[in-house]
């Protein structure tokens, strides 16, 4: 049996058209009937079906995959995110003993190689991995309680982030750092892990189009494929005359990783010379960035942008 979406309009174009038995097939809800009687029926009744048709539309219940709709943002937006991953990443890393935030590549690096090397930190390192993946895990499932308005369930999840970020910067400017079995440093940097892994969920489920913002490794190679592909087509311009459809949307890939890569660099470069000058007081620049965009979603610009 199917649902259709106006039951009481059905029964109206049915009867308008004088069929009893589409009529009551219309009002008992019945899409089966319906579409047997159209099925076998083809004048005047066929002609009736079709008009029908045109008026029903089924109820399809949405999943929760479907309730997260990204959205197109400006080109800055990732790259900022991008400059506060590397700013953050690169105070975290001088500042609680060579320690990993961004990107999870060093942490199972560290967490590997525990089992021959035995160092300070175990508890940090083996906690890394899965602080950052329980954190996407409940961004994903912010996203999704709050995605049937996208530009609303952005400002959640950015929200979340901020909170965290907060939480990290408290700790650092309020606690001592002396080694790195420390509880300030455990907590500050599982602080630091899940805003990472919030904002990395963040990019990939509710911003269109836009590459990582704090995984390096997978931007770099996409860079490399790209600028390849877009150079080897301005040689073979010579004998063809137009782009293919492929280096298009290496051209358009280009256009927004090139942002991102920049940014990260950029972040890692400045959070390096702040930190050797103001120390953890560096963390209120990412920090402010974050707010600002927060700020920005909620206020609204947001609302005219488009759904992808």
């Amino acid at each position: 049996m199917t649902e259709w979406s106006s039951p009481a309009r059905d029964l109206k174009h049915a009867h308008a058209f004088g069929h009893n038995f589409l009529a009551d097939a219309v009002a008992g809800n019945d899409g089966d009937a319906v579409n047997a009687i159209c099925a076998h029926e083809r004048s005047p009744v066929g002609f009736a079906c079709q008009r029908y048709t045109i008026s029903r539309q089924p109820i399809v219940s949405k999943g929760l995959i479907e309730m997260i709709r990204p959205v197109t943002v400006p080109r800055p937006v990732p790259a900022l995110l991008s400059f506060v991953a590397g700013c953050i990443d690169s105070i975290i890393f001088l500042g609680l003993f060579g320690i990993f935030v961004a990107q999870m590549t060093g942490s199972f690096v560290l967490a590997g190689t525990q089992f021959v090397a035995q160092e300070q930190g175990l508890t940090i390192k083996l906690l890394g991995i899965p602080t950052f993946f329980v954190s996407s895990c409940v961004a994903t499932v912010l996203a999704a309680a709050t995605g049937e308005r996208s530009e609303r369930a952005l400002a959640w999840v950015m929200g979340l982030e901020c909170a965290l970020l907060t939480g990290l910067t408290a700790v650092l400017l309020v606690a001592e750092v002396t080694t790195i079995d420390a509880a300030a440093v455990q907590t500050a940097a599982l602080l630091g892990l899940a805003a990472m892994g919030v904002q990395s969920a963040m990019v990939r489920l509710l911003m269109s189009g836009v590459a990582s913002t704090n995984v390096m490794t997978t931007n770099t190679t996409q860079l490399a494929i790209d600028c390849t592909l877009v150079l080897l087509e301005g040689w073979q311009r010579k004998f063809r005359g137009t782009a293919s459809p492929g280096v298009r949307s290496a051209r358009e890939r280009l256009s927004g990783t090139v942002p991102i890569a920049i940014g990260f660099v950029f972040g890692t470069a400045s959070g390096a010379l702040a930190y050797a000058i103001a120390e953890f007081m560096t963390l209120l620049v990412p920090v402010g960035i974050c707010y600002a965009l927060l700020a920005w979603m909620i206020a609204g610009p947001f609302l005219r942008t488009k759904l992808s």
